[in-house]
């Protein structure tokens, strides 16, 4: 386990404080927030119609992974791509017993995984049409969402192959695929 030590602002020199901002801007810009079931849940209620500045304040500070306009048959698209943290059981992490061996107490706390979550929003002012896990878009029977399946699951793969593949950028192509080359 790590300790840290504060030190009072004030009597820190100016370069060790920004170098300690520095630091916590990098750190908080490497993580992704999840989306959570909650926020789904109101995006369930809220239904079809929001605009992505009302998604962004559904989700909070959920982070948006990858993000891709496109056009098919005429209707312009923006696909979303975030993970959802789903919980996939219970997990016991820790025990408390009695000095004398017995009355333990185990406590059990949920265990989380994170899968692909995707919105499809469609127009020049762009609305919420669908979201969901990547795998229940594509049971999907709604004509917008079929129309984009193709290109959601290649953007998908697209953002995987990325962050595998540190030294590479893809340059999207007129047909929506993605050229990649080294950076």
């Amino acid at each position: 386990m790590v300790t840290l030590k504060i030190f009072p602002l004030k009597s820190m020199p100016l370069v060790s404080k920004l170098t300690i901002v520095t630091l916590l801007v990098m750190l908080t810009g490497c993580v992704s927030v999840p989306v959570w079931e909650s926020d789904v849940a109101t995006l369930d209620k809220k239904g079809k119609g929001l605009t992505i500045s009302e998604v962004d304040k559904v989700l909070g500070r959920s982070s948006v992974l990858a993000s891709r306009i496109f056009e098919v048959e005429g209707a312009t698209y923006t696909l979303r791509h975030y993970e959802i943290s789903e919980p996939t059981g219970r997990v016991a992490s820790s025990y408390k017993c009695e000095k004398n061996g017995t009355g333990c107490v185990t406590s059990y706390f949920p265990e989380y995984k994170l899968a692909p979550f995707s919105m499809v929003f469609v127009g020049i002012s762009p609305k919420l049409v669908a979201w969901g896990k990547l795998d229940d878009l594509s049971k999907s029977t709604d004509p917008q969402v079929i129309a984009v399946l193709r290109q959601l699951q290649r953007s998908y793969a697209e953002y995987e192959l990325l962050q595998s593949n540190p030294g590479v950028r893809c340059t999207l192509k007129s047909d929506g695929y993605c050229l990649m080359h080294d950076k």
